[in-house]
């Protein structure tokens, strides 16, 4: 883990409010479509204006909506691959260590 953790930290986390929204979030993507809530994270969190920053993805479609949208270059590749691979298996450090997400249990946020 101390390895893994000095190569990534959790910068921003901001959870659906209900069930309806990230479902609601999931068609519209599945739909080609952004969302607000999407839109809004990415805006805020996401660094603009420096050189050679691109967005780490997982899905080549969400990949051409950002790009299309936002003008945001994305990354997509086996390296990606691997680090999402990393997150997901540390996700609930990630979430233990940033003090935005108290109160939020893992258990609950994986109901679908």
């Amino acid at each position: 883990m101390k390895s893994f953790t000095k190569m990534c930290k959790l910068d921003a986390f901001k959870p659906f409010a209900n069930h309806e929204m990230a479902t609601d979030t999931l068609k519209s993507l599945q739909n080609g479509e952004m969302t607000p809530f999407l839109t809004d994270f990415v805006e805020t969190y996401f660094p603009t204006g420096k050189k050679n920053t691109h967005l780490a993805v997982q899905d080549t479609r969400l990949a051409v909506l950002f790009n299309t949208n936002m003008g945001i270059t994305c990354k997509n590749n086996d390296a990606i691959q691997e680090l999402f691979r990393g997150i997901r298996y540390h996700f609930d450090v990630f979430l233990k260590q940033n003090e935005d997400t108290d109160g939020i249990k893992l258990s609950e946020a994986c109901l679908g």
